[in-house]
């Protein structure tokens, strides 16, 4: 069986160097790493779940594939059952930015590794820790799969310690240098958020001027990058 990904994860898999000893945390179906052993982008790959039913599936694509041999499963949240020398790349996706910080506080020598970070939800809580906690974010990227728009984090090496303005959060400044094509698309979702909210608060009883005011400001720098964006595809 020949491993046929979607745009979502194929996107991850592209992030992944050639030859690299990968770890997929929270594999599911075990697509992305059969995927690179069956293209040989890499040797060898360890696939884990916190839940057995998924890795039950991932051993019978792996099977499917003829790509058994070349992967390790592993029963475990996060990363807890790895050791920090058994792996070049560490994927994980398919998680809320919350719980992807959980898993690398848990293993701080990940900072140390290729990490290609895809989260469901909260990236911007995601973003705001990397950069607290010295992980160089060195790539971000998006991709359009089924009308949803995700945003993938390539990190490698240590960085400066920084904290971000909550505008540089929802639009990073690397989708910004890459002329991302779908930034305008990813921004219209976030300013549209941003007005509910704001106009939520506005019209409580409880209103506070200062979020007001902060909000305000957000919308308005969010709207000149999508300007900027917009002028991209001209």
């Amino acid at each position: 069986m020949n491993i046929t990904l979607s745009k979502r994860l194929l996107a991850i898999a592209q992030c992944v160097l050639p030859g690299a000893r990968v770890a997929d945390v929270g594999t599911d179906h075990g697509y992305i790493p059969a995927w690179l052993i069956q293209n040989e982008v890499c040797p060898f790959a360890i696939a884990s779940d916190i839940n057995e039913g998924p890795l039950s599936c991932a051993r019978k694509t792996a099977q499917d594939a003829g790509v058994f041999a070349q992967l390790d499963f592993r029963l475990c949240a996060g990363l807890e059952a790895y050791e920090k020398d058994e792996m070049d790349c560490i994927i994980i996706a398919g998680m809320g930015g919350e719980t992807t910080v959980k898993i690398l506080k848990d293993a701080r020598w990940t900072r140390e590794k290729r990490l290609v970070l895809q989260p469901q939800s909260k990236h911007e809580a995601l973003r705001a820790w990397l950069g607290e906690n010295g992980y160089k974010v060195s790539d971000a990227r998006l991709v359009d799969d089924m009308g949803r728009i995700y945003i993938i984090y390539v990190v490698e090496g240590e960085g400066e310690s920084e904290t971000l303005s909550s505008t540089n959060l929802l639009a990073d400044k690397k989708l910004v240098e890459r002329k991302d094509p779908l930034l305008e698309a990813f921004l219209n979702v976030h300013i549209k958020k941003l007005r509910k909210k704001f106009f939520g608060l506005e019209k409580s009883q409880v209103c506070d001027d200062e979020i007001l005011s902060e909000l305000k400001t957000q919308i308005y720098e969010l709207e000149k990058i999508k300007k900027e964006a917009q002028a991209w595809q001209q």
